[in-house]
């Protein structure tokens, strides 16, 4: 039975001081005064650059109000004295009255569990409330020493944002054997509760809720009556004994906030809203424009030179009709007659106008030709506007060409002198300064034979090899069940080589397939995608496991008949894999959780392969397949070598300068974006937290594949606010992240990404991020580097949570819907080789 009213008094520890909350208004001056050092001082290219001294912006802070309400319905709810905003709130000293402790005892099968009901209620008599405390647990029988929790409450329900307390045992259950008596009783050890207070930011001061905790501590012991003579299942009362009392110092955990080595807040300033082509362009020629900055002359031009020893004469003229290749605008240009406008009284200046009946031009495209007569050398620059057809955002563009036009003159023809159509290359001047390389045809189109093979497709495939591995894990010496009860999915894997005999072409894929992929009987990729316009040798297989059949789908192109006509192809093949097993294997091994026992691994294994298994090696071999044309088409002369870029297709350059960026910052832990482990009831002076997220970058997630900057992750103690180790100007790169060199090996998912630094001041959700990227897409031997950076405010919102058990309580902070939207600063530079990117 309990002790009725006899109660034991425990001195709690409060972990902080109640003018850490109530007063930190007063402190907003101090905690704003900060060393120059706080700003950073690195180059642009280097990391994140300096920010201008502006004051902090205007900042929403969202809160999560953690209410546990266990009150009945109609019940008005008690509200807890807070230190957070209580001037009066004492360190608490709290009195465990009215103990119940019953027991159930267990049978042999488990039909009744060996349970324990604690009960108690717990007042805090400086701050005057009370809450009721109760619980079951299943107790073993001979140790160890297992923690317990009991949740508790007031009578009503919480009304603020206090988190439920819990009274935690540490306890087993013990025989003692005393002549032919036998008697059970619990064997405890501690005696402790914790109680936790949120704190509600002020507004525009801290995003961070800041947490007290009091602890209290004691020894106590609970005994029950003899298991002799007692029916299974009954419902017996034991007794609960503690101390009568027990003094705790009082100490704050948090040290005061470190204002030397605040982090300056400097956000970055609102990008100017984005401008669209008014009205929007029918058809966004964006991508042509990085394409084909080129100048067109139709129609040829037609040049009447002064006569010799004369500069200029009133007979001299020139004309030509001048198309933008990218945006399909045409003007008409001309030099004499009643314009006769000189440059430096050697250069012709002509002038151009659009042509008669021309639809408005939306891109606003404008000419500036000049043809020199001493060289004969032509000088021309466009401009133009591109944007979405949306409306939402528009750029500029520039291309400027030098040359000299390939006239021919005829003697008989008054000296006059003309040019066939011509296309003038243009090199890119505005939003950046470069020469699209020339796109390199597909492989084997001019092979001998390409176009006549074609007709009748036929592939060799090598060391093709298709697994499905199935592994489970027991202990020593326990035999499998049988593989269809194993848990969990199989890892399917497929590789294979396959030559193309017509364009003498190989390709070559290692693949992990999706179990729902290999059901549905998807079509799996297997080419490349540089993100540059090449016509690809566009190559998808697809396995049926159960028939061993293996589905081509391949296109390729030819032009070896005709180079003025080349020609597109797509065929498609079936055959049947000629050799299909099965293997079961065992391994023994150690494994740390079962020791010392160890583990013994099964695996089993189905397989087909175009040769044999022998001792767990596929001896390689070739299988030829027979398929049919499904399609040809003829394509045009520049289809291969100069094809027009497709929008839907993703280009790095492109979506990085010709398009707005935006960075969405995504939570990947059910955690949040950060979190702090630290508020347990044994060490609350050392704890860590973790920065988490993914970064999608918009110039990067059209990429095939996904194009996803992963895990953007730090883990210190200098990241927890309030503690000693608190150093919000610490600054984090890629590789100080747990997944850099566990999860990820020290790799980047693919090759555009160079990595990231930040720093994170908690307090404030204020995250100053840099990211690095690049693009070769137009240029493979001149990479263009990418510097990326945002300052500002985390829109977090912050609670305490439950983890693994009730004495883990985090910290836990969540982006509002998981991710949000900001629109960094971008700046680039060209790079002479591969070789200076970053590492």
């Amino acid at each position: 039975m309990g002790h009725g009213k006899k109660s034991t008094v425990l001195a709690a520890l409060l972990w902080g001081n109640a003018s850490f909350c109530r007063g930190y208004g007063s402190n907003n001056a101090r905690a704003e005064s900060t060393r120059p050092a706080d700003v950073w001082d690195t180059s642009i290219w280097d990391g994140l650059p300096p920010f201008p001294s502006t004051e902090p912006a205007e900042a929403e802070f969202g809160s999560v109000k953690l209410v546990l309400d266990t009150r009945p319905e109609g019940t008005p709810a008690i509200r807890v004295p807070n230190p957070c905003v209580d001037a009066d709130f004492r360190p608490p000293v709290y009195e465990f009255a009215d103990w119940k402790v019953t027991r159930v005892y267990g049978n042999a099968s488990g039909e009744y569990p060996n349970t324990f009901h604690i009960s108690v209620t717990l007042r805090d008599s400086l701050n005057k409330y009370e809450m009721e405390c109760a619980g079951d647990h299943e107790i073993k029988v001979g140790g160890p020493y297992e923690d317990r929790f009991t949740r508790c409450a007031p009578p009503g329900g919480f009304q603020d944002d206090s988190f439920q307390p819990v009274v935690s045992f540490e306890i087993y259950q013990r025989t003692l054997v005393e002549g032919t008596k036998q008697t059970d009783w619990l064997a405890t050890r501690a005696l402790g509760f914790q109680q936790y207070w949120l704190c509600t930011p002020a507004a525009n001061s801290s995003t961070y809720r800041r947490v007290y905790k009091a602890v209290a501590w004691s020894d106590f012991r609970i005994s029950c009556p003899s298991r002799n003579g007692t029916e299974t299942g009954q419902l017996l009362a034991c007794n609960a004994t503690t101390p009568t009392s027990l003094a705790a110092d009082f100490t704050p955990a948090w040290s005061d906030l470190n204002q030397t080595d605040r982090l300056a807040p400097h956000p970055s300033p609102s990008p100017a809203p984005e401008k669209g082509m008014s009205p929007p362009a029918a058809v966004d020629c964006t991508d042509a424009s990085f394409a084909h900055p080129d100048f067109i002359i139709e129609d040829g031009a037609v040049y009447v030179p002064s006569p010799r020893g004369e500069k200029f004469s009133e007979g001299a003229s020139l004309n030509l009709t001048i198309a933008n290749r990218a945006t399909g605008v045409r003007n008409f240009c001309y030099w004499g007659g009643n314009h006769t406008a000189l440059d430096w009284n050697t250069d012709m200046q002509l002038k151009c106008l659009a042509l008669p009946g021309a639809t408005a031009d939306p891109t606003g495209s404008s000419f500036d030709l000049r043809f020199r007569t001493s060289t004969r050398e032509a000088y021309f620059i466009q401009d133009w506007t591109c944007g979405d057809t949306a409306g939402t955002y528009s750029r500029p563009y520039r291309s400027l060409a030098y040359f000299t036009p390939p006239f021919y003159c005829v003697t008989g023809d008054g000296g006059v002198c003309r040019t066939n159509r011509y296309v003038a290359r243009g090199q890119l001047q505005r939003p950046a300064q470069f020469d699209p390389l020339p796109v390199p045809p597909p492989p084997g189109a001019d092979r001998v034979g390409c176009t006549t093979t074609s007709q009748s497709p036929k592939w060799v495939v090598h060391s093709f090899r298709f697994e499905e591995k199935r592994t489970l894990r027991t202990t020593y010496q326990t035999p499998a069940p049988p593989v269809s009860a194993w848990p969990g999915a199989p890892k399917n894997t497929l590789s294979l080589q396959l030559r193309n005999r017509a364009n003498d072409y190989t390709v070559a894929c290692q693949l992990d397939v999706a179990n729902e992929d290999l059901a549905a009987k998807k079509w799996l990729r297997c080419f490349p995608d540089t993100g540059r316009a090449q016509h690809f040798i566009e190559t998808y297989v697809q396995f049926d496991l159960p028939t061993a059949q293996l589905r081509i789908n391949q296109t390729w192109y030819c032009n070896d008949t005709d180079p003025s006509r080349p020609l597109f192809f797509e065929g498609s093949g079936i055959a049947r894999i000629r050799y299909c097993g099965e293997i079961q294997e065992t391994q023994h091994d150690t494994c740390q959780q079962m020791l010392p026992r160890g583990c013994d691994y099964y695996s089993f294994t189905r397989w087909c392969s175009t040769g044999t298994w022998n001792n767990g090696q596929i001896t390689p071999a070739d299988m030829a397949v027979s398929g049919n044309v499904t399609r040809t088409v003829r394509m045009p002369a520049t289809a291969l070598t100069d094809p027009d870029p497709n929008p839907a297709d993703w280009s790095c350059t492109v979506d990085s300068l010709g398009k707005p960026i935006e960075w969405t910052f995504k939570e990947n832990r059910p955690e949040g974006v950060f979190h702090t482990t630290w508020l347990y009831m044994s060490d609350i002076n050392e704890p860590k937290s973790f920065f988490a997220m993914d970064l999608v970058n918009s110039a990067l997630m059209r990429r095939p594949g996904g194009g996803i900057m992963p895990h953007v992750d730090a883990w210190s103690k200098q990241l927890t606010p309030y503690t000693a180790a608190w150093k919000p100007t610490a600054t984090y790169i890629q590789s100080d992240a747990p997944w850099w060199a566990n999860g990820m090996g020290g790799k980047f998912p693919f090759d555009n990404l160079l990595g990231w630094k930040m720093r994170f001041d908690a307090d404030k959700g204020y995250l100053e991020l840099n990211h690095l990227w690049y693009c070769n897409d137009k240029n493979p031997t001149r990479p263009i580097l990418f510097n990326g950076t945002w300052a500002g405010y985390l829109k977090m919102q912050c609670g305490l949570m439950n983890m693994t058990s009730p004495d883990r309580v985090d910290m836990a902070c969540y982006l509002p819907g998981g991710a949000m939207v900001v629109k960094p600063k971008v700046e680039w530079r060209w790079l002479r080789s591969m070789d200076e990117l970053p590492r």
